[in-house]
């Protein structure tokens, strides 16, 4: 299964047989086996462990290892789902993280004021499942921009419609997801009955799934389904908003019986893009359909021979879905403007010559100050 030498193999996992399938509970496969053996992995003294990271607090991490979990610090934190190396000198009871191996995939949003600043959120997984409470209804925008999300991250997207339980009709509910994400599975499920927690746990086998949905959506009584335990703390939405508060306060990886892993998040209430890489996936019909416009910068606004525009005046693309093509573009625009804003005058200061101050100039500074100070006393 592995592509490590077995010496290495053996010192790095402290196991006579140099067999990681221990870890396998937490997504250790070929892929994860191949990363290790390209990477760049420096000894510490003491011994050392290979492990997944299945928490991060404010100054450490929790890390699966095929010993149980550990503590372990480093700067910057990884993120949730991160490959790792740990360091664990003798005597010390938290270990030292040595290596993350390269990521591929990683669910962010864009923060701060300018939207520039990226939070990491999970790292390493497969589908991202985006969760919806039909209890609220599906609101079209915030979908639109969750599945943004989730294209972008690298990942696939699924949505899971929960407490159908509560809808009056749910196969209503599902043509509204699908309108709003055409090609994307849809799985309708209530805890309360377990209907369609089979159906999730078929999307996440052998596969690692983060949880993105708002608070109150019910993704901690999803995880409680899917683990079949009640580790997941669950809270009440208010009556009159269909609102919950955070009964998730930290992102945890967890095994799934029978094979997958989860991630449960806290829920996002902010949504920011953090790139514009998913716009292609996201909108692949419009994309396609623009292969055929006449212009090959064709801008879908008002240029003549647009198949794009002909599409929704002969609704072929529906109109809503244009529109949402049209937000999500227009910001993505915006994001590269500000980022190469931002790079430009980065540049510029890194460019700016230093100028040396003249000694007498200086050496006349700091005995008018010292003199200052005097007279102040």
């Amino acid at each position: 299964m592995s592509n490590l030498a077995p010496d290495l193999l053996r010192e790095l996992t402290r196991l006579p047989d140099s067999d990681p399938s221990g870890l396998a509970d937490v997504g250790w496969g070929p892929r994860v086996a191949a990363l290790f053996a390209s990477a760049a992995m420096p000894m510490v003294a003491g011994s050392n462990d290979i492990g997944r990271v299945s928490r991060v607090d404010s100054e450490s991490c929790m890390v699966a290892t095929i010993t149980g979990e550990i503590v372990a610090t480093s700067r910057p934190l990884p993120a949730v789902g991160d490959w790792v190396v740990l360091g664990r000198p003798e005597g010390l009871d938290r270990a030292s993280i040595v290596e993350v191996l390269p990521r591929w995939s990683e669910l962010a949003r864009g923060r701060g004021q300018d939207g520039l600043e990226r939070q990491v959120m999970a790292v390493n997984i497969d589908v991202v499942l985006v969760v919806v409470g039909l209890d609220r209804g599906i609101r079209g925008r915030r979908l639109e921009r969750e599945i943004m999300l989730a294209w972008d991250s690298g990942a696939v997207p699924a949505i899971v419609l929960t407490k159908s339980d509560l809808h009056p009709d749910p196969d209503a509910a599902v043509a509204s997801a699908r309108e709003v994400a055409p090609g994307v599975d849809v799985v309708v499920v209530s805890t309360k009955d377990a209907k369609g927690v089979s159906q999730v746990i078929d999307l996440v086998r052998d596969r690692t799934a983060v949880l993105l949905g708002e608070s109150g959506a019910g993704k901690s009584s999803l995880v409680n389904a899917i683990l079949a335990t009640n580790e997941a703390a669950i809270g009440d939405v208010r009556s009159f908003d269909r609102k919950g508060r955070h009964t998730t306060t930290a992102r945890d990886l967890r095994p799934v019986p029978g094979g997958g892993v989860i991630i449960d998040m806290p829920g996002l209430r902010a949504l920011g893009l953090a790139t514009g890489d998913g716009l292609a996936s996201a909108y692949a019909d419009i994309m396609e359909l623009g292969e055929q416009c006449r212009f090959r910068d064709c801008t879908h606004t008002v240029e003549p021979g647009c198949a794009v525009l002909d599409g929704v005046r002969t609704g072929v693309i529906d109109a809503e879905r244009f529109a949402g093509y049209e937000r999500m573009s227009t910001e993505v625009g915006l994001i590269d403007e500000q980022a190469t804003r931002r790079a430009q005058n980065m540049q510029k200061r890194a460019d700016k010559p230093v100028i040396e101050p003249n000694r007498r100039e200086l050496e006349a500074d700091l005995d008018h100050g010292v003199g200052d100070q005097l007279d102040d006393r």
